[in-house]
């Protein structure tokens, strides 16, 4: 018989995030691969749930096929274990309900329509670099307590505008922060340092990298400056559409 008992294993990233979301709306979990961001946040979340009633918790990601293997995946397996109870689990819906009457939702973040009609307590979005923000504009406004964010840094997006804003925490983690992580896994990270050192950067050191395939790289193409440069050939201006379908 399934069992209401929670164990969970948890890192300096939990207990960062348990600190910070009693006086943070919005709480960001960026960094490295394996640096526990994700179960940190689940097993957070699924703690709330367990000890207050009647919650809504929305926990959002890239589509379905991606919510099923990864944030479902990870929070069945390696945050519930025995304490799932298939029986409180809709499929169709994919909504689990706990015994303190609370429910997780998982919603695709593939549409911001899909949002214009819900309401949630907790809203948690998952690899957000891989949300747009008018998905992230409706969920946020239509969320009556906290959210939480988790991504790997792969290049600047709208998260960023969030970083030094009032009432946001943000917390940077690597492998090295999770004690539980496989030796394997860490060897993997650590072979990338000097054969792609943009991935090693962004899956390593979790610093914030760009994007791949770009055809104009920071630091080798182009570099940021304060002031405009006195020397040189041409002055030109132009505009980037950017690398998918962009509303402009």
């Amino acid at each position: 018989m399934p069992t209401t008992t929670l164990r969970i294993k948890r890192t300096n990233v939990f207990h960062q995030l348990d600190s910070a979301i009693k006086t943070n709306r919005i709480n960001i979990l960026y960094g490295g691969s394996s640096s526990s961001k994700t179960i940190s946040a689940l097993q957070w979340l699924t703690v709330y749930a367990f000890t207050h009633s009647k919650k809504v918790i929305t926990l959002v990601a890239e589509s379905l096929p991606m919510i099923k293997k990864s944030i479902y995946f990870d929070w069945r397996y390696n945050v519930m274990g025995d304490a799932f109870d298939p029986r409180m689990f809709s499929k169709m819906e994919m909504t689990y309900t706990f015994p303190s009457g609370s429910i997780f939702q998982f919603v695709p973040g593939d549409d911001s329509h899909r949002f214009h009609a819900m309401r949630q307590d907790y809203l948690y979005i998952d690899e957000a670099f891989y949300i747009k923000k008018d998905v992230y504009d409706q969920a946020e406004i239509r969320t009556r307590e906290k959210v939480i964010l988790t991504f790997n840094p792969r290049g600047l997006f709208w998260a960023k505008d969030l970083f030094g804003a009032d009432d946001v925490f943000t917390h940077h983690s690597t492998f090295e922060d999770n004690p539980f992580v496989d030796d394997a896994i860490v060897k993997s990270i650590k072979k990338r340092m000097a054969t792609d050192p943009n991935f090693y950067r962004v899956y390593g050191l979790g610093e914030w990298g760009s994007l791949e395939g770009l055809i104009f790289k920071e630091g080798m193409n182009w570099t940021t400056t304060k002031e405009w440069p006195n020397d040189y050939k041409w002055r030109v201006f132009g505009l980037d559409f950017g690398f998918s379908i962009d509303p402009t």
